[in-house]
């Protein structure tokens, strides 16, 4: 029945407003000096995405999953380049991104959850700059509960990144652009539920010690573990 595929189509629309205080929230690391001018004319991002998919449930509905694929239009997406080591400038340019993703879910047992996530697009854009978003990303997840206890571990994957390097007055590059792999940021953690108010727990982060990047010369802290008690008022 339409419980094993179910087609369905998605429409979404998006205004992400392109101000100077909005800039800096998505990047703390702006040349001001090189894009002052820019950052007071920058246009709104408008982005219109079509999607085409199916979704359904299998083995008694134990096993879900979704898959999809579709493009996006993108009027003045974003782009970060870098200016010197450690500052970037921000242009724009529009975009057609093709994308695919697949979401996969399957509960085997009681209390028993195993999630996988994977989304990848190839880009078509008119941006003088790379685009430095990755390409790929991926997410899979265990999770278990048992009474009150709960046990997690999840493993999110990045694609590889590039940042071009700024454009001089004939619009060659100032130098190569910089590049970083694929990275993986392996977590895991467990809680009690001492009471119906008080969770204890344990967290870890990074546990490949792993350098991941956000921004270009910046990566995340490495391994820790993070304790503590969690109160409900």
């Amino acid at each position: 029945g339409l419980s094993y595929a179910t087609p369905y189509i998605e429409l979404n629309t998006d205004i992400s407003q392109n101000s100077a205080a909005g800039l800096y929230r998505l990047n703390p690391y702006i040349d001001y000096n090189v894009v002052q001018d820019a950052m007071l004319t920058m246009p709104n991002t408008r982005s219109y995405d079509l999607a085409f998919g199916v979704v359904g449930s299998v083995l008694n509905s134990k096993l879900t999953y979704r898959l999809y694929a579709g493009r996006s239009s993108m009027r003045d997406q974003i782009v970060w380049y870098v200016t010197n080591d450690g500052n970037f400038g921000v242009a724009t340019g529009d975009n057609k991104p093709l994308f695919f993703g697949a979401e996969v879910g399957y509960n085997p047992v009681g209390g028993l959850n195993l999630t996988a996530k994977i989304v990848t697009r190839k880009d078509k854009s008119t941006a003088d700059y790379k685009i430095d978003a990755p390409r790929f990303r991926g997410e899979f997840m265990a999770d278990y509960t048992l009474k009150r206890w709960r046990f997690y571990c999840s493993a999110n994957m990045t694609g590889a990144r590039e940042w071009s390097r700024e454009l001089d007055a004939e619009g060659n590059s100032m130098g190569d652009p910089i590049k970083y792999d694929s990275t993986i940021d392996l977590r895991a953690g467990m809680s009690l539920r001492a009471t119906s108010k008080w969770k204890i727990y344990i967290d870890g982060y990074n546990l490949l010690d792993a350098r991941i990047y956000d921004y270009a010369y910046y990566y995340r802290n490495g391994m820790g573990v993070v304790a503590g008690v969690e109160i409900d008022f």
